[in-house]
């Protein structure tokens, strides 16, 4: 799932840690797995070499996060956004009514301009 929705959304902003949880929850899937394997097929080996793969796919992932967190603590909450575009919608309505005005006056202008 993590997989299509990193398909499906390209603004991600980091895009790669969704990628490591990926794969970090199929490698510890896939060792769940083989351990119920092993219970009738003694391939210990390859159950360990799964696990290390697992561990370091999630030490990686640990790492990855140390710098990211505070890069992600930076972006600006949904309530941020909201409020600034709310802002921003009423400084667009001002600008318009400004606009219409000087449309307005202008068109007086002209048009005392051209009576005297």
């Amino acid at each position: 799932m993590l997989v299509y929705f990193i398909q499906q959304r390209q603004d991600l902003p980091f895009p790669y840690i969704f990628w490591l949880f990926s794969a970090f929850i199929v490698s510890c899937g896939t060792t769940h797995l083989l351990d119920v394997w092993t219970l009738w097929h003694p391939t210990y080996w390859f159950s360990g070499t799964l696990k290390t793969i697992t561990a370091i796919i999630s030490l990686f992932t640990a790492f990855e996060l140390r710098i990211l967190i505070p890069q992600a603590l930076v972006l600006p909450s949904p309530t941020e956004l909201e409020k600034t575009n709310q802002e921003l919608q009423k400084q667009i309505v001002e600008r318009q009514g400004i606009e219409t005005q000087l449309r307005e006056s202008e068109v007086k202008f002209c048009a005392a301009a051209e009576a005297s």
